[in-house]
C-alpha cells in the first residue's frame, strides 16, 4: 500500500456529520407528522364508513321488522274488509256486522292496537281487547287525520289514551257506491321496542311516509302529529342538517343517516347517527396521537440533542486524544491492517523521521532488528500475534532507525483497538534506562570506593557456591585493618580512602589465580571467599600468612610509606555454618577475638561466641521469668566474729528453670546486665527481699539483707524512687537494707555512681563495697563514698592461712578500713583456719560455706532457730 493512500486514524470530523444528525432529526419529525396526518385521516374516514355501514344496516333491519309488523295489521284490515264486502253483497250490513268483523280480526292480531271501520262518517272501533272504542274526540281526530291524508295508506299519528298511534287505512266501495274505510292503529310502543333492541344509547330512528310525513320517531316524539314533511332521500346514506328525533344530549347540526324504503308499504325508514358519535372518539384518538407525536418529537429532539452532544464529544475526544497522542513522551503508532497509519511526534523522533507520512504504510515488523536468538524471535512473534488477535502484548527488542538504520533498545507494548483490525503500539527507548539499571545494580552489589563486591554480593556468592556444590568445603575470611582509625585521624579520610583502594586492589590481585572472591564489608573490613579449602591448621596458617604479607607490603601515600597489618577471622563451611549469614557472623566473631588478643588470625570456635541462639532464647525465657515470678532468692547468713551472732544475710538470685533445672546466676545475670532486663530484674529482687524481710519481722526475726547492684543500676535515674516505693509498700525501714556495689561498677562512671549512692544513703540504707581488692579503686576515692562496709574478695580469703602475702594484704586492708570507720566483711570463708586467721587480724564479719550455704527463706528461719536452740 502506498503511503499517500493511508488515511490517518485521527482524520478530523467536519461539520457534515453535525448537519447530518440535525437533518436526520428533522426528517424523522416530518415523517412522523405526515404519518400522523395520514393515519388520522384514515381513522376519520374509517370511522365515517363504519358509521354509515351501521346506519345502513340498522335502517334495513328497521324496515324489515316494521314491515313484518305491518303485514299483520294489513292482514287484519284485509280480513275485515273482505268479510264486510262479502256480506254487503248479499244483504244489508250494520253496526253489529262491523263490530263482529272487527272483533274477529283483532282477536288474532297481536300487532295492531285497534281496528276501525268508517262508513258514512260513523266510526266503529275496537281495541286489542275487542272492546268498542266510543271516544267521540278520538273519532273526530281520526276522521280529520284520514281526511287530511286522503290518497295515502298512512295518516299522521294521533294520540289515543296518551300514546301515539299511526293510522293505517284502506278505502273500499260498497253497494250503492258507499265508501268504507277499514284501518288499524299501529302503536308507537312497537317502534320503541325496536329502537331499544337496535340502539345502545346513540342515534335515532324514524318511519316516514313516502312523501316525507313523519309517522313515528324514536327516541324523541317531537315530530309526531306534525304536518312538516322531512326532505330525506329514500334508499341512500347522506347527511342532514337537522336533529331527526335525537335526544337533547345528542342534538347537533350534522347527522349521518341511512334510509330504507319498504317494497310492500308506502313508507321508508331512516336511522340517524350524530356525527359527534364518531367524531368525538376520533378527536380523542387524535388527541392521543398528537400527544404521542409530541412525546415522539420530544424523544427525537432529545435523541438528536444527545447525538449532537455525542458528535461534539466525539469531535472533542478525537481532538483530545489527538493532543494526547501527539504530546505523550512514548512513541505511539496506530497500525491498521498490518500497516502504520498514524505516528506521534515522539515516535517520529525515536525512529529518525520528520513526520508520520514517512512511516505511513510501512509494516511495524520492518522497524525491528531481527538479529536475535531463536527464542527471542519466538517471544516477539507470539506477542505480535497476541496483539493482532485482540489481546495485549509486550516485548523487549531492538528497533532500527528508519533514516540511518542504527538500532536502539526499546520496550514495545501493544493492544488492539475497538476499530476493526487496528492496534496501538507504544514504543519506549530504554537504552538509558538499561544503562542506569545496570549502574544501579552495580552500585547495589559493589562498594563505590573500591569497586569491589559488597557484603550483599558476597553473601549471594557464598550461598550460590554452597547451592551449586554442597559437598565442597570453603572458607570465609574477614580482615580488619589495624590502626586504620589512626590513619584517618592523622592523615585524613581521603588518605584512608586511598589505603582502602590499594588494599582492595592487592587482595583482588591475590584472589585472581585462586578462584576466590574479594569484597569490602564496610569501614576497614574486607572479606574473602576461598572455595575448596579444608580446615587444616597448616593450610589456614599459610593462607593467613599470605594475606598478612600482601597487606603488609609498603604502601606509599601522602608523601610517606605506610606498613599495615590486619586481624583475620576464618570460618569454614560446613563446620561453622550452612549459609552465608551464619558463616559471615562466625568469621567476624573470630576476627574480633583475634583483634582483642592481638594475634594475626583466629579460626572460629563456639567458645568465642557470646552471641548465640541459645543466648537469645535464654534472654526471652528470663524476660518471661521476671514477669511471671519464675525466679527465687536464696539467703546466705553473715556472722559477727565479735560475739558470734547472725547480723544479716545476703540475697542471692536463683532461677529454677522448668526445663533446664536450676540455673546459676553467672549464666543469666551478665546477660541481664548487658541488656535492658537489668532494671526489671533488680526491681524484682528488691521487692522480693523486702517482702521476705517484712515476713521475718512479723516472726520477730530482725535481720539486715544485702542486695547487689550492678553498674547499670547505678546509672538508672529511677533506681532510688523504686527503692523508696518498695520500702513504703512493704513497711520495712531502710536500715534493714544494705546495697553492695563492686569497685568496677563504681569506676565506670564515678560521678554518677557517687550521686546515686548519696541518694540511697539519704534514704537510710547501708552501703558496702563488694569484691574489694579486685578492682582499680583507691582508698582516696573510697573515702568520698557514703559506705559503711568493706567486703574483702574471696580470692584473698581462701588462701589466708597458708599465704603470707594474702595475710599481709588482708591485715592491712582491715586496719585501713577500721581507720576509716568501716565494718569489714570477709566472704568465701570455707576453712576453720581461715576463720581463726580472720579473728586474729581483727575482721568484723564473715560469710561463707564454713558458716552456711545459701538457702531458701524457710530453711534459713529454721537454721537460725536450731542455731539459737529455740523452737517455733
Amino acid at each position: 500500500m502506498r503511503p499517500e493512500t493511508m488515511q490517518s486514524f485521527f482524520a478530523p470530523l467536519n461539520r457534515r456529520e453535525w448537519r447530518t444528525v440535525s437533518l436526520l432529526g428533522l426528517v424523522l419529525c416530518i415523517g412522523a407528522l405526515v404519518l400522523l396526518a395520514w393515519e388520522s385521516w384514515g381513522d376519520y374516514a374509517q370511522s365515517r364508513r363504519d358509521t354509515e355501514t351501521r346506519a345502513h344496516s340498522a335502517a334495513g333491519i328497521l324496515e324489515s321488522h316494521f314491515g313484518v309488523m305491518l303485514q299483520q295489521s294489513k292482514a287484519s284490515i284485509d280480513s275485515v274488509a273482505e268479510r264486510l264486502l262479502w256480506e254487503g253483497r248479499h244483504r244489508e250490513i250494520g253496526a253489529a256486522d262491523y263490530l263482529e268483523a272487527l272483533r274477529a280480526s283483532i282477536s288474532v292480531d297481536p300487532q295492531s292496537n285497534a281496528l276501525f271501520v268508517i262508513i258514512d262518517g260513523d266510526v266503529w272501533m275496537v281495541d286489542n281487547r275487542a272492546r268498542m272504542e266510543g271516544s267521540l274526540p278520538l273519532q273526530a281526530r281520526l276522521r280529520s287525520t284520514l281526511a287530511e291524508s286522503a290518497g295515502h295508506a298512512f295518516a299522521a299519528p294521533i294520540l289515543r289514551h296518551g300514546e301515539w298511534q299511526v293510522p293505517l287505512a284502506y278505502r273500499y266501495t260498497l253497494n250503492k257506491n258507499r265508501e268504507m274505510i277499514v284501518g288499524a292503529l299501529v302503536p308507537y310502543t312497537h317502534l320503541q321496542r325496536i329502537f331499544a333492541w337496535m340502539n345502545k344509547g346513540s342515534g335515532a330512528i324514524g318511519i316516514l311516509r313516502n312523501d316525507g310525513l313523519p309517522l313515528m320517531c324514536a327516541p324523541d316524539t317531537r315530530l309526531h302529529g306534525s304536518t312538516t314533511k322531512l326532505a330525506l332521500s329514500a334508499s341512500a346514506v347522506a347527511e342532514a342538517a337537522q336533529d331527526l328525533c335525537l335526544p337533547p344530549g345528542q342534538r347537533g347540526p350534522d347527522i349521518v343517516y341511512a334510509t330504507a324504503a319498504s317494497e310492500q308499504f308506502p313508507f321508508f325508514v331512516y336511522f340517524g347517527i350524530p356525527k359527534l358519535s364518531y367524531e368525538r372518539p376520533w378527536v380523542e384518538r387524535l388527541g392521543w396521537r398528537l400527544a404521542s407525536f409530541l412525546v415522539y418529537g420530544l424523544v427525537i429532539g432529545l435523541c438528536v440533542a444527545a447525538l449532537r452532544r455525542l458528535v461534539r464529544r466525539l469531535i472533542d475526544d478525537k481532538r483530545f486524544y489527538r493532543e494526547l497522542f501527539d504530546t505523550v513522551n512514548d512513541g505511539l503508532l496506530i497500525v491498521e491492517n498490518g500497516r502504520i497509519s498514524s505516528a506521534n511526534p515522539a515516535a517520529c523522533a525515536l525512529l529518525g523521521v520528520h513526520d508520520e507520512a514517512q512511516l505511513a504504510g510501512r509494516s511495524p515488523v520492518s522497524l525491528l532488528d531481527l538479529d536475535v536468538t531463536a527464542d527471542e524471535r519466538k517471544v516477539i512473534e507470539a506477542e505480535i500475534n497476541a496483539m493482532r488477535n485482540g489481546g495485549r502484548g509486550r516485548f523487549d527488542g531492538r528497533l532500527r532507525l528508519a533514516s540511518t538504520g542504527e538500532v536502539f533498545d526499546a520496550e514495545v507494548r501493544g493492544a488492539s483497538l475497538p476499530h476493526g483490525a487496528a492496534q496501538l503500539l507504544a514504543i519506549r527507548d530504554v537504552s538509558e534506562e538499561r544503562r542506569y539499571l545496570a549502574q544501579q545494580e552495580f552500585l547495589a552489589s559493589h562498594d563505590t570506593l573500591t569497586e569491589l563486591p559488597n557484603r550483599y554480593a558476597l553473601m549471594r556468592r557464598i550461598d550460590a557456591r554452597i547451592a551449586s556444590a554442597p559437598a565442597v568445603s570453603l572458607a570465609v575470611c574477614v580482615l580488619d585493618l589495624n590502626r586504620f582509625k589512626e590513619i584517618n585521624d592523622t592523615l585524613g579520610h581521603s588518605v584512608g580512602d586511598q589505603v582502602l583502594q590499594a588494599m582492595g586492589e592487592r587482595l583482588a590481585q591475590w584472589a585472581k589465580g585462586r578462584d576466590a572472591d574479594v569484597a569490602r564489608l564496610g569501614g576497614d573490613e574486607l572479606a574473602l571467599l576461598v572455595p575448596g579449602m579444608e580446615r587444616c591448621l597448616n593450610v589456614v596458617a599459610e593462607l593467613c600468612a599470605g594475606l598478612t604479607t600482601r597487606v603488609g607490603l609498603p604502601l606509599p601515600v601522602a608523601g610517606m610509606t605506610l606498613e599495615l597489618s590486619a586481624s583475620i577471622g576464618v570460618a569454614f563451611y560446613p563446620e561453622h555454618g550452612s549459609e552465608a549469614n551464619e558463616l559471615m557472623r562466625c568469621a567476624e566473631v573470630a576476627m574480633y577475638d583475634a583483634k582483642t588478643r592481638r594475634v594475626p588470625h583466629r579460626v572460629y570456635d563456639a567458645d568465642l561466641d557470646d552471641y548465640s541462639r541459645e543466648r537469645l532464647a535464654l534472654y526471652s525465657e528470663l524476660s518471661h521469668a521476671i514477669r511471671d515470678g519464675g525466679l527465687a532468692l536464696h539467703y546466705q547468713p553473715k556472722q559477727s566474729l565479735h560475739d558470734g551472732s547472725i547480723v544479716g544475710v545476703e540475697a542471692l538470685l536463683r532461677w529454677p528453670h522448668p526445663q533446664r533445672g536450676m540455673i546459676a546466676p553467672g549464666a543469666f545475670v551478665p546477660l541481664a546486665e548487658n541488656t535492658e532486663l537489668i532494671r526489671p530484674l533488680t526491681a524484682w529482687v528488691i521487692d522480693a527481699a523486702l517482702r521476705q524481710l517484712a515476713e521475718w519481722r512479723r516472726q520477730d526475726l530482725h535481720l539486715r539483707c544485702a542486695i547487689n547492684l550492678s553498674a547499670r543500676n547505678l546509672l538508672d535515674p529511677g533506681l532510688v524512687e523504686s527503692i523508696e516505693a518498695a520500702l513504703l509498700r512493704h513497711g520495712v525501714p531502710a536500715e534493714s537494707l544494705e546495697f553492695e556495689v563492686t569497685e568496677s561498677a563504681l569506676m565506670e562512671d564515678p560521678h554518677a555512681a557517687l550521686e546515686c549512692l548519696l541518694r540511697i544513703h539519704a534514704l537510710g540504707a547501708r552501703l558496702a563495697i563488694d569484691d574489694y581488692g579486685t578492682g582499680y579503686s583507691s582508698l582516696a576515692y573510697l573515702k568520698r563514698l557514703p559506705v559503711q562496709t568493706l567486703k574483702i574478695d574471696r580470692t584473698f580469703v581462701s588462701q589466708l592461712a597458708v599465704s603470707q602475702p594474702d595475710a599481709i594484704i588482708v591485715g592491712s586492708t582491715i586496719t585501713l578500713a577500721h581507720n576509716f570507720g568501716l565494718t569489714v566483711v570477709a566472704e568465701g570463708v570455707e576453712q576453720a583456719a581461715d576463720h581463726d586467721a580472720l579473728v586474729r587480724l581483727g575482721c568484723d564479719v564473715i560469710q561463707g560455706y564454713l558458716l552456711a550455704r545459701p538457702m531458701p527463706a524457710d530453711a534459713l528461719a529454721s537454721w537460725m532457730l536450731e542455731r539459737t536452740g529455740l523452737t517455733r
